[in-house]
């Protein structure tokens, strides 16, 4: 798994490369990229792209492009036709609670409270379509990706979630409507309880007028610190900086084998019984001696990992790609 920066992050489940709300240029929109330009590598090889809603930030068709328009392209039911016209030929779209499955990755969609407009929650014409989030499943392993949010009831309802994708903030000097800050995500991870968290959404983008300002270099700082803190009892909590690898917890040892009990020993057959004329000479020895048996046996037998709950993390590095 690796943090691209923002909401993207890579990951491989199944044999599968999926890429979540892809963001991979210098700039978005009137946004510009203050984290460290990615390489093309990051991003290659991807398998599928998933899109939880219509914003710019999370949306950008210019990265998608990059991408390759042949590319799978999971959107929330009411994007596809827009994103179609735009020349991608490969567009799924889920409803919540809708899913798909492809060579033993599920892919489901879960609801997210936030605006679903492509321009934003004040606007009501235009494309739009409902936020979501996704629930990545293969192999016993569960991967939540949030999107962008705010607390819901929903969130209780996730249940056996191995690695949250949780935002804790954005790309500005506020928050509007429909987004997590650091306080809220742990609250956010009290109702979820996934074993491991990722804090997105933070340190990527900035508008350039203010990015150089106090309280700006902060806030591309300190929010999953802040959320580290909060939700440090609740999960273990993997900062990681924008464009390096998340050092997922490896998989926990084999335990060792059970010695295995000896076999029992055939029991010895019986001596024939002497009889008067026999080599002995003595019937009651001989009687004697043909009762013995053998006994059995007996058996034997900077990047960043701040640790959480004391409850163990299931080993998940193996399933979930490095």
């Amino acid at each position: 798994m690796r943090f691209l920066g923002h909401s993207t992050v890579r990951f491989e489940l199944a044999g599968k490369t999926v890429l979540t709300d892809p963001v991979l240029t210098g700039r978005v929109g009137g946004l510009t990229r203050v984290a460290e330009p990615l390489a093309p590598g990051t991003w290659a090889g991807a398998d599928l792209v998933l899109i939880s809603h219509l914003h710019g930030d999370h949306l950008h068709v210019p990265s998608l492009r990059l991408i390759g328009q042949d590319v799978p392209i999971v959107v929330p039911r009411g994007a596809g036709a827009w994103l179609r016209r735009r020349g991608f030929t490969r567009v799924r779209e889920l409803d919540v609670g809708e899913s798909l499955v492809e060579e033993g990755l599920t892919v489901t969609a879960v609801r997210a409270e936030h605006s679903g407009h492509r321009w934003g929650p004040r606007f009501t014409h235009g494309p739009q379509a409902p936020a979501t989030g996704h629930l990545v499943a293969a192999g016993g392993t569960t991967v939540y990706v949030a999107g962008d949010t705010d607390l819901h009831d929903g969130m209780s309802e996730l249940s056996e979630v191995d690695v949250a994708l949780l935002p804790v903030w954005g790309w500005g000097p506020n928050l509007g409507p429909g987004h997590l800050d650091p306080e809220r995500a742990a609250e956010a991870v009290r109702l979820v309880r996934p074993r491991v968290t990722v804090p997105v959404h933070w340190g990527t983008l900035a508008v350039p007028g203010i990015a150089r300002t106090a309280r700006m270099r902060r806030l591309l700082v300190e929010p999953p610190l802040r959320f580290a803190d909060a939700a440090a009892d609740d999960t273990e909590v993997l900062v990681t900086q924008p464009g390096d690898a998340v050092p997922l917890p490896a998989p926990p040892a084999l335990p060792a084998k059970p010695a295995q009990p000896a076999p029992l020993a055939s029991p010895a057959p019986p001596a024939p019984l002497a009889t008067p004329n026999s080599p002995t000479g003595n019937p009651q020895l001989a009687r004697t001696e043909g009762s013995t048996r053998a006994h059995p046996r007996e058996s034997s037998l900077p990047c960043g990992r701040v640790a959480g709950s004391a409850r163990s993390s299931r080993g998940i590095g193996a399933e979930v790609g490095r």
